[in-house]
């Protein structure tokens, strides 16, 4: 079989990114308020899904957490998992902005071979024919785990920019606009990096909830540019989503070599 490179995985990872839909069984983090001025306690749920914000079945996470405005980490104080879906609660004992996340959540592993330019699963049932088990010589093999992560800004009272700092590893979408001020005709700018390092040319997609009764069906799709950087504009006032994926090397020490990376931003869009 041909040996696999960093370059390899690049030029395969780009007809991944193309050839597989990229809404398959995202995780998403939906609060049930974006910003309050009053409020001591906010919910929020987390699912996986095919169309947002419509759960499919639960978020199980060693690493559920939120970031205070103070920014320190702290755990949420109280988690029920249900079949499809995931509750989170939270005081709101501090006035500013939180960050509510799902954590860096490790998946299933799988085998993908790269065949007539398009990624396959190799595992039986995973893949559109689920008899591909078959790996023709020559082809391109490669081992992967899934790692996802799905985030969402509160604000209570007035924003404040501790929560927003990145941890600097893995994929991360980072907010230049804050999140807690996106409006209706003006852009929300936010930076797209890898390990902490800008994502030129990689495209994310937005949804908006209740965008499937549009027709056409509402998404957005957008390229980071130089340094990152990717500006939206939107025209109608709602809950969106932005999520992304990107394979490459895992971490040293993990259980595969590879790993495909999964993102997900809940924001709020205001008059």
């Amino acid at each position: 079989m041909k040996k696999i490179t960093r370059t390899t995985v690049a030029i395969a990872t780009a007809c991944f990114i193309g050839g597989v839909s990229l809404i398959a069984h995202t995780s998403y983090i939906l609060p049930n308020v974006f910003s309050t001025s009053k409020g001591d306690r906010m919910t929020a749920s987390s699912s996986f899904t095919e169309e947002f914000f419509v759960p499919d079945f639960k978020v199980e996470s060693d690493d559920f957490h939120l970031i205070l405005p103070s920014g320190e980490r702290a755990d949420y104080g109280r988690i029920a998992i249900f079949d499809q879906l995931t509750v989170l609660e939270s005081a709101l004992n501090e006035d500013g902005t939180y960050r509510f996340s799902t954590g860096d959540r490790l998946g299933r592993k799988f085998k993908m071979k790269f065949v007539d330019g398009a990624w396959d699963y190799v595992a039986r049932g995973m893949g559109e024919n689920p008899k591909s088990d078959v790996i023709p010589e020559g082809v391109m093999v490669a081992d992967f785990q899934s790692q996802t992560v799905a985030i969402a800004y509160v604000t209570k009272g007035a924003p404040t920019q501790a929560a927003l700092k990145q941890k600097g590893s893995g994929l991360e979408i980072l907010p230049v606009t804050h999140p807690s001020e996106v409006y209706v005709g003006e852009p929300f700018e936010f930076v797209l990096t890898f390990n902490g390092k800008p994502m030129k040319g990689h495209e994310i997609s937005v949804f908006r909830q209740g965008g499937k009764y549009e027709e056409p069906h509402y998404k957005l799709n957008l390229m980071s540019k130089n340094k990152g950087k990717i500006s939206a504009v939107f025209e109608k006032p709602g809950v969106y989503v932005a999520m992304t994926r990107y394979q490459d090397k895992a971490p040293e020490g993990s259980e595969t070599p590879y790993r495909s990376y999964t993102i997900s931003l809940t924001f709020e869009v205001q008059r």
